[in-house]
Order: C-alpha cells, then structure tokens, then sequence
C-alpha cells in the first residue's frame, strides 16, 4: 500500500474549511469532512 501525501488543498477543501469556520464548526469536525471527502473522490478516481 502506497501513501500518497497530498501537500497542497484544493479550492473546495479551502472552501470546505470556510463554511466550517463561518458555521462555528470544530477543527475536529472540519478534518472529518474534508479527509471523507479526500476519500470519497479518491475511490470514485480509477487506479492509475
């Protein structure tokens, strides 16, 4: 198994992490959505 390490967010994990914020949301709840959201797009990509 390979680790990809993503350094960089994208503008909707940006755009995620601004709605949490503007929403009183915890940092906690925010890495939650966006690694599920990481993850949700990386099992709809197909593998290379």
């Amino acid at each position: 198994m390979t680790c990809n390490k993503v350094l960089h967010l994208t503008l909707t994990e940006r755009q995620i992490i601004e709605t949490g914020i503007s929403h009183g949301s915890t940092k906690a709840a925010i890495v939650t959505i966006t690694v599920n959201s990481k993850t949700t797009a990386d099992n709809a990509m197909p593998s290379t």
